[in-house]
């Protein structure tokens, strides 16, 4: 293996549940003038691609963001836990209803984050996920244009999280779709003589060695060559991840997804995907606020990406 490099970085694995496993909306949109709800999604990029994303929220007449990490099932604020209240937030034309959770607010784009958009708000309809364009749209009985051609993938239900059949040097694996995790991790598995050997750090604060190194990708018929995590024992994530689905192997994570439109299409149970763009100079080079380390040539940010994952309440 590689010589150790002691980099922090978190991982993130899964969300909580609400009570009824589900976000409440407090209108209807398709009769409020709300049929498509076009959210703008700020980004910030690292390494080439994408390491956060949030989008314009206010709750309780506080102006400030969510970020979105498809790692969490639920959707809800920031605050002492209370899963039996419901906060009302207002996103874009919508106002949903969410449960409060034990984490403190961070800072992005010079506003607070004051919680976290999750799969559940995401899957509810279908729900144009565009980096390109700059924003989140949900289609309430509005399908999306300009899908043509797009690379289908099927969702793989994992207890309300989105998962996906990858392959990964042509191994078959199902994977959590992981906007918290910067690259694919691959749980159970060790790492190869060429990897990277680094240390990465869960919810808990605990340091887990794992392996970095490039691997060819695939998602139906698409191939990408993007670095990947091979964890050989990570006991946080083991607990829980066969509970989610018997077949859960790891996350696919920022690295894999691509700058380009994603149209996640609940009821048909499908992820689009569009054509793969450069991501402007621009934009990256304005929204990078990270501390880099340098590791061998993968560029890793030194500080935890997220703090989600912790398992479902009883």
């Amino acid at each position: 293996m590689g010589t150790l490099a002691r980099t922090l970085i978190a991982l993130v694995a899964v969300g909580c549940s609400t009570a009824d496993g589900s976000t409440g909306t407090s209108n209807d949109p398709a009769t409020d003038g709300c049929a498509t709800n076009s959210v703008p999604m700020l980004v910030k990029f690292s390494a080439g691609y994408a390491s956060d994303q949030f989008v314009p929220v206010t709750v309780d007449g506080t102006q400030g963001y969510f970020t979105i990490d498809t790692g969490s099932s639920s959707t809800f604020v920031y605050g002492p836990d209370d899963h039996t209240a419901r906060y009302e937030v207002a996103i874009g034309c919508e106002t949903v209803n969410v449960i409060r959770r034990d984490f403190a607010p961070s800072v992005a784009f010079g506003k607070p984050v004051l919680g976290v958009l999750g799969a559940d708000f995401l899957r509810a309809v279908t729900t144009d996920f565009d980096y390109p364009g700059g924003k989140i749209v949900r289609h309430h009985g509005v399908p999306p244009t300009g899908t043509e051609g797009y690379l289908t993938v099927p969702i793989v239900d994992a207890s309300g999280h989105i998962a996906v059949e990858a392959k990964v040097d042509g191994a078959s694996k199902l994977l959590m779709v992981d906007t918290g995790s910067p690259h694919v991790v691959l749980a159970w598995t060790e790492g190869r003589p060429d990897d990277q050997a680094v240390n990465v750090e869960d919810i808990n604060g605990t340091l887990i060695p794992a392996y970095l190194g490039d691997s060819d990708v695939s998602l139906e018929s698409e191939t990408k060559r993007i670095p990947v995590y091979r964890i050989p024992s990570w006991p946080y994530f083991q607990s829980f991840a066969k509970k989610l689905h018997p077949d859960l192997a790891g996350l696919y994570g920022r690295s894999s997804l691509g700058y380009r439109r994603i149209i996640i299409d609940n009821s048909a149970s499908v992820l689009e995907f569009g054509p793969i763009q450069p991501i402007p100079a621009a934009a990256e080079s304005s929204s990078n606020d990270a501390a880099q380390v340098d590791l061998g040539g993968a560029a890793l940010e030194s500080r935890p990406l997220s703090a989600h994952d912790a398992p479902p309440p009883p």
